[in-house]
């Protein structure tokens, strides 16, 4: 009887659930908030527009500001500059149909000059020529014939800029106070007429006949005849703004109508109305919205702000291209992106009414049925919630038979129930009878011995086969009977206890991740393949998930970034924040949609991968998710193709089908040209202009670029080329910024195009060419010049020689029998010199070819030098700089001797350390053991054994990626680290590397070493301390060498380089150079 009447409760309260009124949700919009703090000259602001560049010009009282959507630009009054604004007061802005752009301050009429980045003042207050009246512009507009309108406290004021003309109109008679008081003025144009407000009533302006018409509204009430706000939403539809009221006026009736509505607004300012008909007021109180209803309902501004401040004065609004709507406050400024948001969101929080038992979603169901969404928590027990009406259920282990309120997974069964993964093993929900149903008796006891206290991540059906992935290993459940597969410390096994996902693949293996690693599994043979980071196969041993896209490609997350499985190599593929862009590289889940994108939830938010392209677009808190952090196995992807992530504070969906991209893609435009000079960086304003020129030695500058879409101006995308070298894109990413640094004397066309934050680009480039001047001593005049002197040189020489030649050859004459056996024991000894010489310069072409280059040291260790100092043509010191995925490898080696001999040890160790590391031996103490062998194996022979002493002396480090670690071996050489003022000398073995070593020493020892962000390495062989020189002709050493890198170790690398060379030069002084002097300094950049 109890169980009945549970269960019927139960079904009733399912039914009044799924028939539940419909739940109003709000729709989360893009909104931010700018203020002083952001760069805004002040936080009043008074009129905000958009000019057809794309800048956002904002007004305050205290200057004028220009706004790219990274950074205002400030504009205000210096009393220096004439040609600066006049007040920084700013009253009304206006973009007028020719692109100028009108300003209205204290001072008067000013107007913005785009080609000089200057102001020009056009007509000032109380000095109209021919005026008989005070003149106070309050606001300003312009039409298609170039007429600027200006509305004054009087009336009207025409100008016509071509031929400066002005003509005043008056609109009150004299000695009548009517407008005397009122200061707030608009002008709305609807072509043929101007619309404004006054003290009494709307006055219409006829631009042909001149003359005024006034409208009143109500002539018993003088406060609703006082129109603050105008707007002309058509021809025929005036919106009208009084002191508390709203009305449209009529322009064919000529008549007003009231807008009725619950809000009682206080003093109307602003009125707009967008795209989609809505109509937007901003008043002394705040802003307000109308609603499908067709009443207004005030939009809280507050809760955008961090701040305790009240909202008022709502001065302007406006609409740009990209349905953002824009608002000017008495606290800043207001971007409200009115486009829909494609993630919704869903949590329990203070401005709904959905009850959540707990925001942590770690499992997810939807319904698409009943349109109910099952979600589990971590110790609240299952909700199902209803996103229409907006109710939620709440099952728990007090109200129901669920066995564990911590539910890790939710899966559809074969017969439709619903399978939840607990800690104490997986419950099932039957549809037919609404609610959580038991085991029999026999399978309860088995699943309770197995997953007692067992976090059970994910549930696989597989035909008659039911996989449970558990923090205790693999369970197979079959036939009424449960097989575990876990760990072993001998043997083939699963790689890790601690089972997060468990996939079956088009190939039929199953694939396992885990906490640490990846595990394959044939079920025919019963054994593991398993993939670690230890054994260099996946990125990171933490493997949240695996999944199979619909290509057959095995995708693994891990706790640094995505591998990609390729069967062939039985290898992966890393895609990583690095390599891609990835926002984040911790990946919770993966999932596909139908457009075979993956997505992906990590700890930065979700990201969206195209494999085809390797697109990737990045989604955070700005896209409406429900926080960064997401959880391991909280996603679902529906039949309808809506995707569902749950993570810490809530749960997000995403109708990809319905998803609408934003196409608005406006060409980038130049915001700041730099040029680099000898007294600094310095900026050309660019305004409107195609080239730029500069000076030979201003050849190194900077550009900044901005797409004026402003959804999210930091997810907008840029790629440039310089036209005449380049055919293709460079990809700039989302940085806005390019950096060009001492270019040739030449010309130079830069290129951008953007795309918007969804990756819609325009890709018609906006251009700005640069000439950059030849120096004199390179112009053809200069070349010319020098052609004449050099003839002029090459002439005197020859009369001079000519002369002396005559002189000489009587001389020879007499000892000319002498003088020929004498030329040919010459010529013999410059044969074999000349042969010598050749030999060795080839021999030294052949290193120098073998040895890494600058570009490709600074590629791989940017923050580097090498300072190389070869006694003779050909050296006995190399270095060597090798990288591997996980690895950088850097080596100082001093072979036997110098010159030609250590010149063929130089090339023999060059080849061996590259064979070394292509062999997969990354361990700088089993390099060198190799390096040992390799010698012997190629200096030994029958007759000499192995008595050859030739060898050498090095020190190499192996630098981890994305380690704080680097590890060392020398052969009688050390390394020098210094941090915190601090050098610490670690030692290498006292034996070198050479074949009569080999048989006598052991292994070379490996050092590990922790390091820090800016600690600084250095390797060298002894060239450098053995130099003789000084006042006493004695040995450099190696304490003098350790106090000179600890005064210098914080200065920039190319600076100790020319130190250390320096040092050494004055040092030696006239001695001869007793050695090769090799010196390598790396500084140390972690990510942290």
């Amino acid at each position: 009887m109890k169980y009945t009447l549970l269960r019927n409760i139960q079904t009733l309260t399912l039914i009044l659930f799924i028939s539940g009124y419909s739940f109003a949700q709000n729709k989360a919009l893009n909104i931010h908030h700018y203020k002083i703090s952001d760069g805004l000259s002040q936080n009043f602001t008074t009129d905000i527009c958009q000019d057809k560049l794309g800048y956002i010009w904002v007004g305050t009282q205290d200057g004028l500001n220009r706004f790219d959507g990274y950074e205002f630009k400030i504009y205000r009054q210096n009393p220096s500059d004439k040609q600066s604004l006049s007040d920084n007061y700013i009253i009304d802005l206006f973009i007028a149909p020719d692109s100028l752009l009108w300003i209205v301050n204290n001072n008067g009429l000013e107007v913005y000059d785009y080609k000089t980045d200057k102001f020009k003042s056009v007509l000032k207050n109380k000095q109209s020529k021919n005026s008989t009246y005070l003149t106070n512009i309050k606001a300003v507009t312009s039409d298609d014939s170039g007429i600027v309108w200006l509305r004054t406290v009087d009336g009207i004021i025409e100008y016509n800029p071509v031929n400066n003309d002005f003509f005043e109109y008056k609109l009150y008679s004299d000695g009548d106070a009517g407008g005397g008081v009122f200061e707030i003025y608009q002008l709305a144009d609807d072509n043929e007429n101007l619309w404004t407000g006054s003290s009494n009533g709307l006055v219409k302006f006829n631009k042909r006949s001149k003359t005024f018409t006034s409208y009143q509204i109500d002539k018993t009430s003088k406060a609703d005849n006082e129109i603050y706000a105008v707007f002309c939403e058509n021809k025929n539809k005036i919106w009208v703004g009084s002191k508390n009221k709203l009305y449209v006026f009529n322009t064919t009736t000529e008549s007003f109508k009231i807008v009725k509505s619950t809000v009682n607004f206080n003093q109307i300012q602003s009125v707009f109305a967008d795209k989609s008909h809505t109509v937007r007021v901003g008043t002394l109180n705040g802003f307000y919205n109308s609603t499908s209803t067709g009443d207004f309902e005030r939009f809280n501004l507050e809760d955008y702000i961090y701040d305790e401040i009240e909202i008022g004065n709502v001065s302007n609004i406006f609409e740009d291209p990209s349905n953002i709507i824009w608002i000017s406050t008495d606290f800043g400024i207001f971007k409200i992106d009115t486009k829909k948001t494609d993630f919704k969101l869903y949590r329990k929080d203070k401005n709904n009414s959905v009850n959540f038992s707990s925001n942590t979603v770690y499992s997810i169901y939807h319904d698409i049925r009943t349109d109910l969404i099952w979600f589990g928590t971590r110790g609240f027990g299952v909700n199902l919630f209803n996103r229409q009406s907006g109710k939620v259920i709440h099952y728990n282990t007090t109200n129901s038979n669920l066995v564990n309120n911590n539910i890790y997974c939710i899966v559809k069964g074969s017969k439709g129930n619903l399978w939840m993964g607990t800690n104490e093993g997986p419950t099932i929900w039957s549809f037919k009878k609404n609610q959580f149903v038991s085991f029999c008796k026999k399978v309860q006891n088995m699943f309770d011995s197995a997953f007692k206290n067992n976090r059970m991540s994910d549930i696989l059906y597989d035909g008659d086969i039911i996989w449970f992935s558990t923090f205790k290993g693999l369970y197979k459940y079959e036939n009424d009977t449960l097989k575990s597969y876990t760990k072993k410390d001998f043997g083939n096994s699963i790689v890790d206890n601690q089972l997060f996902k468990t996939i079956k693949s088009s190939s039929g293996k199953y694939w396992i991740a885990s906490l640490y690693g990846l595990s394959k599994f044939d079920a025919e043979t019963e054994t593991f393949t398993n993939y670690t980071h230890d054994n260099n196969k996946i990125s990171n041993n933490i493997v949240p998930t695996v999944f199979e896209s619909s290509d057959s490609t095995i995708w693994v997350g891990t706790g640094t970034g995505l591998n990609k499985y390729i069967p062939e190599k039985d290898s992966f593929i890393y895609y990583t924040s690095q390599s891609h862009g990835f926002s984040n590289d911790f990946i919770y889940t993966i999932v596909e949609d139908n457009n075979k994108n993956l997505w992906m939830s990590t700890n930065r938010g979700i990201i969206k991968f195209n494999p085809s392209t390797e697109e990737v677009t990045n989604f955070s808190l700005e896209d409406n998710l429900q926080g960064y952090e997401y959880n391991v196995g909280a996603v679902y992807k529906d039949e309808n193709n809506e995707l569902f992530w749950g993570g810490v504070k809530g749960l997000n969906s995403l109708k990809l089908n319905e998803i609408k991209k934003n196409t608005y893609a406006p060409k980038p435009i130049i915001t700041h040209f730099y040029k680099h000079t000898k007294n600094g960086i310095v900026e050309i304003f660019t305004g409107n202009k195609k080239t730029i020129n500069l000076e030979y030695i201003e050849n190194s500058f900077d550009i900044r670029f901005a797409v004026p879409e402003y959804s999210y101006p930091s997810k907008n995308h840029f790629k440039y080329r310089i036209k005449e070298s380049d055919s293709e894109w460079t990809d700039l990413g989302a940085n806005n910024f390019i950096n060009f640094f001492q270019l040739s004397p030449g010309t130079y066309t830069f290129q951008v195009i953007g795309s918007n934050s969804e990756n819609s680009w325009n890709i018609e480039p906006t251009s700005i060419r640069i000439i950059i001047s030849t120096p004199w001593w390179q112009t053809t005049s200069s070349y010319i010049i020098y052609i004449l002197s050099f003839l002029l040189l090459i002439g005197g020489g020859f009369l001079i020689y000519n002369k002396e030649i005559r002189k000489e050859n009587r001389i020879l004459h007499e000892k000319q029998i002498v003088a020929k056996e004498v030329e040919k024991q010459k010529e013999l000894l410059a044969i074999k010199n000349n042969s010598i010489s050749e030999s060795m310069r080839y021999a030294s072409g052949i290193i120098n070819a073998l040895l890494p280059t600058k570009e490709q040291i600074r590629k791989i260790i940017p923050d580097s030098f090498v300072l190389f100092m070869s006694k003779e043509i050909v050296s006995g010191d190399f270095y060597w700089v090798e990288e591997t995925e996980e690895k950088i490898f850097i080596a100082a080696v001093d072979c036997t001797g110098h010159g030609v001999p250590g010149a063929f040890m130089s090339i023999i160790g060059l080849d061996l350390l590259r064979n070394i590391t292509e062999a997969g031996i990354d361990t700088p103490s089993k390099i060198l053991d190799h390096l040992n062998r390799g010698i012997y194996s190629m200096f030994r022979n029958e007759e000499q054994g192995h008595k050859l002493k030739d060898g050498m002396d090095l020190s190499i480090i192996a630098i981890h990626k994305y380690k704080n670690i680097i590890e060392f071996a020398g052969a009688m050489n050390q390394m020098y680290y210094i941090r915190d003022d601090k050098i610490t000398e670690i030692k290498g073995d006292r034996f070198s590397v050479s074949p009569i070593n080999y048989l006598s020493y052991g292994s070379f020892t490996n050092h590990v070493i922790n390091i820090e962000d800016n600690d600084m390495i250095y390797l060298f062989s002894d060239g450098y301390v053995d130099q003789f020189g000084g006042p006493d002709d004695k040995k450099f050493k190696y304490r003098r060498f350790r106090h000179m890198l600890l005064n210098n170790y914080e200065k920039p690398l190319e600076e100790q380089k020319k130190i250390l060379k320096r040092v050494i030069n004055t040092w030696r002084g006239t001695l001869e150079q007793v050695d090769d002097i090799l010196v390598i300094g790396i500084k140390i950049q972690t990510d942290d």
